[in-house]
């Protein structure tokens, strides 16, 4: 027998984005909110997102015997200066002559931007702030398994109907939006997007 000291309408198990996302709209919708999170801190997964700033020749690297100079990085600046050049002058002209970027009609229509012209995958860098990654080759960085939902973030009962009461959105979900291809440069937009449907429909 398990006592509680405190009862609310609405439990989000984690504290991620999708968790987080449920708990501010059903909070929104009048409900009483418990967020649980097993971690120090708030943020589940959610939390190892980050940025970076490259700022060469730095104090931190100096005082970690790290070799660098003000002359390679102006250096590595002129290079990316070039690289962008050279890029525009593709996306100018619809093709990716150094890389092939959107030479396949797949990936023009399910991840491109369709109003792109003349080639959805690519598009001029001209207007600044500007900011860029390293691209590295991993496994699968979401993985497709997680509970069945339907349009509510309702999870589904294995005979097809919503168990009352019962959510699940971020990396607890199945995918259900686009269901193939790669996943995780949207993964923050889908917990969000599903939690905070899963806290409307609690709210209701």
């Amino acid at each position: 027998m398990v006592d509680w000291d405190i009862e609310v309408d609405f439990v989000s198990v984690g504290s991620g984005i999708g968790g987080l996302a449920g708990a501010i709209a059903a909070h929104d919708s009048g409900l009483d909110v418990l967020v649980l999170e097993k971690a120090p801190v708030i943020g589940g997964c959610t939390g190892y997102s980050y940025g970076q700033v490259w700022v060469p020749d730095n104090p931190v690297m100096r005082a970690a015997g790290l070799p660098d100079s003000a002359a390679e990085g102006e250096a590595y600046l002129d290079g990316l200066e070039a690289t962008v050049e050279r890029f525009n002058a593709d996306a100018a002209a619809g093709e990716d002559t150094e890389w092939g970027r959107g030479s396949w009609p797949r990936a023009n229509w399910m991840f491109g931007d369709l109003n792109c012209k003349p080639n959805a995958n690519l598009g001029p860098l001209l207007k600044p702030p500007f900011s860029g990654f390293e691209v590295h080759s991993v496994g699968v960085g979401v993985n497709s398994a997680g509970l069945r939902i339907d349009t509510e973030a309702r999870v589904r009962h294995v005979r097809g109907h919503p168990i009352p009461g019962l959510y699940a959105a971020g990396g607890t979900a199945a995918w259900r939006d686009i269901g193939s291809g790669y996943q995780s440069g949207i993964a923050n937009a889908r917990g969000m997007i599903w939690g905070y449907l899963a806290g409307r429909h609690a709210g209701r």
